[in-house]
């Protein structure tokens, strides 16, 4: 959605005003990804109910996902809003023919292992691509430094913020919600958006890249550094957490 929701925000700028013409341009865009993401995400789940047994049945959901967004994109409605719905169709559909557990997974074990090494892959390719396109240079800017540098700890504030306001009381320990708060590294969905604005031709496009590629690398490090004396900390209040229960004991 954050994806989606850049392409529009790009889309408006390029424009350079908001009207009815546009506002309707937009709303056809969301609604032909609205129509075709579910409803092949609805025909491939009724294939799979029959062939999902079949070796490359994985193989042939990751074709079928292309040809979606594919289709999608010539029709003018939004690839990556359909891909999304499509996704979100198969994966909760009923009646799957294989895989269970915690989230009733649509194939097998072994093909969700595979999954994951795709995933992976994806993600390797998007990094590799965001480095090459970034200009390292800039690094020797303090100004550049000190700004990514705020960016980055305002992503961990925000995911702190966000963590006390939904989680708040949800009766989670105090470990747990530190532990979610942790959580903010960017990552793929922030490289993938930072390109966005270039692939427009919008001004200042590259220098939204740069200052991403900076903000994923600090804030990896940092919660990195954040983990582990989280961890040290709770280590070390063990023992004497222990220690004062065992006189009650």
């Amino acid at each position: 959605f954050v994806i989606v929701g850049m392409f529009i925000a790009c889309t408006i700028v390029v424009v350079g005003s908001v009207g009815a013409a546009l506002a309707l341009k937009l709303l056809l865009i969301v609604a032909l990804a609205a129509a075709t993401g579910p409803a092949a995400g609805w025909l491939w789940a009724r294939f799979l109910g029959q062939w999902g047994h079949t070796t490359n049945a994985y193989m042939a959901t990751l074709a079928v996902l292309i040809l979606v967004y594919a289709g999608t994109e010539v029709i003018g409605g939004s690839g990556a809003l359909a891909v999304l719905l499509f996704g979100i169709v198969v994966g909760n559909s009923k009646g799957r023919p294989v895989g269970s557990g915690l989230r009733n997974q649509v194939f097998a074990r072994e093909l969700v292992a595979f999954h994951h090494e795709i995933v992976f892959f994806v993600r390797a390719a998007f990094f590799t691509g965001l480095g090459a396109v970034t200009r390292w240079e800039l690094l020797r800017d303090p100004a550049f430094l000190v700004t990514g540098l705020l960016l980055a700890l305002a992503v961990a504030a925000c995911r702190a913020l966000g963590v006390g306001v939904a989680l708040g009381r949800s009766g989670l320990s105090r470990w747990d919600r530190v532990a979610t708060a942790l959580l903010f590294p960017m990552g793929l969905v922030t490289a993938a958006v930072s390109v966005i604005p270039r692939s427009f031709g919008i001004s200042g496009g590259d220098l939204i890249a740069d200052f991403a590629a900076v903000v994923i690398v600090l804030t990896n490090v940092l919660g990195t550094l954040a983990v582990f004396a989280a961890s040290a900390i709770q280590h070390r209040r063990r023992p004497s957490a222990a220690t004062a229960a065992a006189p009650a004991a």
